[in-house]
């Protein structure tokens, strides 16, 4: 699946569904909350190292290039930036 194609149907069903989408940490990721104790990251990675300006970093290993990475969290407690979302 393109970028393109995540962006035209998958974001569009993501929202339709009750996520929201908030700023993400890195380059080629999307983050979206659902209410205050899930979090989707999304990346569609290009690059194998990834660093943020709060000094954060993300290595992706060469055979994922181009591939999707979906990860979700679950905290009971919430999670920080999903608290202040409201679905």
């Amino acid at each position: 699946m393109s970028p393109e194609l995540f962006e035209d149907k998958i974001k569009k069903r993501l929202i339709k569904e009750g996520w929201r989408e908030i700023p993400p940490n890195f380059d080629d990721q999307k983050l979206y909350c659902f209410g205050s104790r899930n979090r989707m990251s999304v990346v569609y990675p290009t690059k194998e190292y990834y660093q943020n300006s709060q000094g954060n970093s993300l290595s992706i290993k060469k055979e994922n290039l181009d591939k999707w990475v979906v990860s979700i969290v679950y905290n009971y407690y919430g999670i920080d930036e999903c608290k202040d979302v409201v679905n």
